[in-house]
């Protein structure tokens, strides 16, 4: 072990010595790449290049502010940075910043400001603050302050993008949870959700994206959809080789070939996480150098560490093992959705290489499956789980008809018990309803409907009561309390109301008519309608989408002519209004005509 140690140690130092991009920037020589490339996130995606990339890149850090670096324990790569602003306003010492940093809180904001962009830097290291979900969030506040979405009175101040000052102030916010940094402190997701616009949060899975616009990256878009933790680079970073050419290069633009790619690449980080190996090293020195890169040498240090005697091919198929349970797991969680936000699948990029590019999921999605061995839904199928040897599967099996519900739910159950004080053996009706959230979140009513005893213990829960007429007292919705759950259900205050609503699709999966996978589809393709409707309603401060949509419709109703995008506008909304009414029971959400 220790040859093999020395000896990889060797080719590390060697390379250093050859001039290597690593040592001498650390990941701040990457805004060049990307930047070149026209996938540097900029303006919260709005842009793939950024005309100031020169005032924040490797060399401005190195030359301005870099003290020295800072390698882990006997790594000869040292990538790290200690920098310093040495005095003035921003005035600060600390770690980094590392690549994603600039382009998040630095192009993802606009900020050109080197000196403003460590201290941002510095007090996110402080706080205990992800650079990334910081610096995404106040872009996408910036763009809605912006385009009027958020007014500078909810703010407390302007919010634009460039202003590095606005930006470490909104920095504070979030840190102390005051003002609007309680809105910012959601994430962008919620935050965008709140004030009417999803569409302007660049996320996946609620998770803000890295630093690469997949949309010049097919990989990485592909990556981005499917990787277990939301948005992530680190799940999977086939940039290495449609980037950077590591350990060959692939062109970035091509769909052709990447869901096997993405594939292998998956279960490759998922074999260097498990093992505790620095990806940057071990991707380098420890694979292969082909296109389908083999743990070689990995696999070779782990039979000296353990004795497990693994062949490359062997140590992958473990890595595929645990990509297939964490997918189960995220499956039992409700996040069943396979896609990317709005901007990437339908917003061309406006400028550099691949101006005019989209993310074309759907051409890589299908094949992706196959590869994977899930079926066209994205559940692994049970010959995937028998062929990976998953536990609990043959015990299973007997009298099951189903088996993914009852194996997740054995697979998971302790561990969701670690890190909920939820109830986490939910029954398949349960799962529906807190994968869906459609009535919560007030995409079906406008109010929820409240008994007098129970306005006083509601009101104290939070929730608005509307009404004073017994006929017409409930509360507003969506529901101020709603976060992904519901946070109350247990509560012995639960409305009424809350508690025995069930809509049409919800008894069906109650009596077994319909399958749980079958239920949570109509509701993907129902999100998906909504999705897409929302961003072709005018802007309103009314976060109601029902009442939205139908002020809306009545607009149109009483228009004297209609373009082909208000045309178009009724169309849609028809289709989703018939969902609504087959599946969700919902059949007062307005009065149609037959023409």
């Amino acid at each position: 072990m220790r040859a093999l140690s020395v000896d990889t140690s060797k080719n590390v130092g060697a390379d250093v010595k050859k001039g290597s991009n690593m040592r001498i920037y650390g990941t701040s020589y990457v805004p060049q790449v990307t930047n070149t490339l026209g996938i540097l996130p900029t303006r919260n995606f709005l842009q793939g290049t950024f005309e100031h990339v020169n005032n924040i890149d490797g060399d401005a850090l190195k030359n301005q502010y870099l003290i020295r670096h800072t390698p882990c324990y006997r790594c000869p790569l040292s990538c790290g940075r200690l920098t310093e602003v040495p005095d003035g306003k921003y005035k600060g010492k600390g770690e980094g910043p590392e690549y994603e940093t600039i382009s998040s809180l630095g192009t993802g904001c606009g900020v050109s400001d080197l000196a403003a962009l460590l201290k941002a830097n510095y007090l996110c290291n402080e706080y205990g603050m992800d650079t990334i979900t910081t610096g995404m969030t106040i872009a996408a506040a910036m763009e809605m302050y912006e385009k009027g979405y958020i007014p500078e009175s909810v703010i407390g101040q302007p919010l634009k993008f460039g202003d590095h000052d606005a930006m470490i102030e909104m920095i504070k916010l979030m840190a102390y949870n005051k003002g609007f940094g309680k809105d910012l402190a959601q994430g962008s997701y919620r935050l965008a959700e709140k004030y009417g616009h999803p569409e302007i949060a660049v996320t996946t899975r609620k998770q803000e994206f890295p630093g690469y616009d997949p949309r010049g990256s097919q990989g990485m878009g592909l990556l981005y959809a499917t990787s277990n933790k939301g948005a992530s680079h680190m799940e999977g970073d086939v940039a290495y080789e449609e980037v950077f050419g590591v350990p060959v290069k692939e062109n970035p633009l091509t769909t052709e070939g990447k869901p096997e790619l993405v594939k292998h690449f998956e279960d490759s980080f998922a074999l260097m996480d498990s093992s505790g190996l620095c990806v940057f090293v071990a991707i380098r020195y420890a694979f292969s150098k082909d296109r389908m890169i083999l743990p070689e040498r990995l696999a070779e240090m782990m039979n000296l560490s353990t004795g497990a005697g693994y062949t490359p091919e062997e140590a992958l198929k473990a890595a595929e093992r645990v990509y297939n349970l964490e997918r189960m797991f995220l499956l039992k969680a409700g996040s069943t959705e396979d896609t990317l936000p709005y901007r990437m699948l339908h917003e061309p990029l406006p400028d550099g290489p691949a101006k005019g590019k989209v993310v074309e999921l759907d051409k890589m999605l299908p094949e992706f499956y196959k590869v994977r061995g899930w079926d066209e839904k994205g559940w692994p199928t049970k010959e995937k789980l028998q062929e990976l040897g998953l536990p609990y599967y043959d015990f299973l099996l007997a009298g099951v008809g189903d088996i993914r519900l009852p194996l997740l739910s054995l697979i998971v159950q302790e561990f969701i018990c670690a890190m909920t004080d939820t109830e986490t053996n939910l029954s398949p009706a349960d799962t529906l309803c807190v994968t869906c959230g459609l009535c919560c979140t007030g995409h079906l009513f406008l109010w929820a409907k409240l008994k007098s005893v129970e306005v006083q213990t509601v009101r104290g829960l939070g929730l608005n009561v509307l009404g004073v007429e017994p006929e017409n007292r409930g509360f507003g919705l969506p529901c101020p309390l709603w976060a992904g759950k519901c946070p109350i259900h247990t509560s012995p205050d639960y409305p009424h109301a809350c508690r025995t609503y069930k809509c049409k699709l919800l008894k069906q999966v109650i009596d077994e008519s319909t399958p749980l996978p079958e239920a949570l589809d109509v509701i993907k393709q129902t999100k998906s309608m909504i999705t897409e409707l929302k961003t072709l309603l005018p802007h309103s401060k009314n976060n109601n989408f029902r009442e939205r949509l139908v002020a809306h419709l009545e607009h149109l109703n009483e228009s004297a002519a209609l373009g082909n995008e208000e045309v178009e506008f009724k169309r849609k909304a028809g289709e989703l209004l018939d969902v609504y009414e087959k599946y969700l029971g919902v059949k007062d959400l307005i009065d149609r005509s037959e023409d």
